[in-house]
């Protein structure tokens, strides 16, 4: 038996969460009336997403990982490096690219925000970078 707690997140008010108890992943699916196609594993919540995986939403979070739910790794960004969140320093501005494409993971990154398909935020080491989705 797993148990299931809705995300609500934090801008919106409301009585109570939905919260259920499921044995698999099939009536993990119909309690919440979503595909398993849909659905993936993410750092301990459950999230669906669409067809080519750039869109997201948590819908909550369970006790247990969820048997025949894939992990998912989130859409892979190429990002580059800014000098400053705050300004941007565009004169004399040269940007350079960080690495690979990467996922954007909770253990490289300190903090970002999402828009369309670009990223921004600050990696763990204090580097401040700016992205774009990579399809």
């Amino acid at each position: 038996m797993n148990k299931f707690t809705q995300h609500i997140p934090n801008f919106v008010e409301t009585e109570t969460r939905n919260v259920f108890h499921f044995t698999d992943l099939n009536q993990l699916c119909i309690k919440l009336g979503k595909a398993p196609d849909n659905l993936v594993y993410s750092d301990g919540s459950i999230l669906e997403i669409n067809q080519d995986e750039t869109w997201w939403w948590c819908l909550g979070r369970t006790e247990s990982r969820v048997k025949g739910l894939r992990e998912w790794k989130g859409p892979r960004y190429l990002v580059t490096r800014i000098q400053s969140m705050h300004g941007w320093g565009l004169k004399d501005y040269q940007p350079e690219k960080i690495g690979e494409p990467f996922e954007i993971r909770k253990s490289v990154i300190g903090w970002y925000s999402s828009y369309e398909d670009g990223v921004i935020g600050t990696l763990e080491d204090g580097t401040d970078f700016i992205g774009h989705m990579i399809t």
